[in-house]
């Protein structure tokens, strides 16, 4: 629409960017990054896969594109702002890429950086090392997986603390306090909470991804959902954290938190990466990059911003 009326518009990638480029799969694939001609047949598969899949989607844009004289167009990737586009992905926690446009910034977390001022600033954190869990806002409702990871913490014999976003009830609650030294919250303060965990089992939401990568936590990552899987492949990929499918048993997510728990390069190489890949600046960086590209109705070059 903006297109159409001719008004600038920025795009914003508040998880992994949408950016298609040859070598790479899709952000919502779980595929591991390779170069071999296998790995580049697997990515092309699974994108002609994903496009089938997404067929009326790309019919609707298709058709609105055709309907406003704009240039043909059938997804998303083919939508995004020629001025500015803005991502919160680290470029040093994505995989390699060799084609981003011009105006592509990757400016860190989008977020009021100021000390937080709530309730669960307040909640007392377990005294002794503990793994943190949170399965984000929209997934903090599934007891089962929470009831998993209890299990596999009690295997290990390590303190565990949930945080559920409000997802659980209070018979769920104390069911899992049952498991061990389980302490349960609704919320937490995620940034506290990482920077005392000796590690965290995540949905491999990008927000608490990049706060696990601030505080050096080791990762656990149980995709769930939308660019999820893409998220988890490449805390593998980087030898931050190691990841499980949802289905895995308690046990399997045990011997994968031992790992994490025993093994000091996880954290070395947390460690190692550039603290100013999570820290280019954020929300006020986008903000002056959305208001000159707007202003300007020009492109917003990543040299020049």
């Amino acid at each position: 629409m903006a297109d159409a009326l001719g008004l600038p518009y920025v795009s914003v990638a508040c998880a992994l960017p949408v950016n298609r480029e040859p070598g790479l799969p899709l952000p919502v694939m779980p595929f591991a990054y390779a170069t071999s001609t296998q790995a580049q047949h697997r990515y092309e598969t699974s994108e002609k896969i994903y496009d089938w899949l997404m067929r009326r989607h790309a019919r609707v844009i298709a058709h609105h594109a055709q309907r406003l004289g704009l240039t043909p167009r059938h997804s998303l990737h083919e939508c995004l702002s020629t001025l500015a586009q803005i991502s919160q992905t680290p470029p040093s926690l994505d995989f390699p890429r060799a084609a981003l446009p011009a105006c592509f910034h990757a400016v860190g977390p989008l977020r009021d950086e100021r000390p937080a001022d709530h309730a669960e600033t307040k909640m007392a954190l377990p005294s002794t090392p503990f793994v943190f869990a949170s399965l984000g806002t929209l997934q903090g409702h599934r007891y089962a997986l929470f009831r998993k990871i209890a299990k596999a913490c009690q295997r290990v014999e390590m303190p565990l603390l949930i945080a559920h976003c409000g997802g659980l009830n209070a018979t769920q609650v104390a069911r899992l306090e049952r498991y061990g030294t389980t302490y349960v919250t609704d919320f937490a303060d995620q940034r506290t909470a990482l920077s005392k965990a000796s590690a965290v089992i995540t949905h491999g939401g990008l927000n608490t991804v990049v706060d696990a990568v601030q505080s050096a936590t080791p990762m656990l990552a149980i995709p769930l959902a939308f660019d999820q899987p893409g998220v988890a492949a490449r805390i593998v990929h980087h030898g931050i954290g190691q990841s499980a499918t949802r289905f895995a048993s308690s046990a399997i997510l045990a011997r994968r938190l031992s790992d994490l728990l025993n093994n000091d390069s996880y954290r070395l190489r947390l460690s190692t990466m550039p603290p100013r890949s999570c820290r280019a600046g954020g929300a006020a960086k986008a903000a002056q990059i959305a208001e000159q590209a707007l202003s300007e109705c020009r492109p917003v070059l990543a040299e020049a911003a």
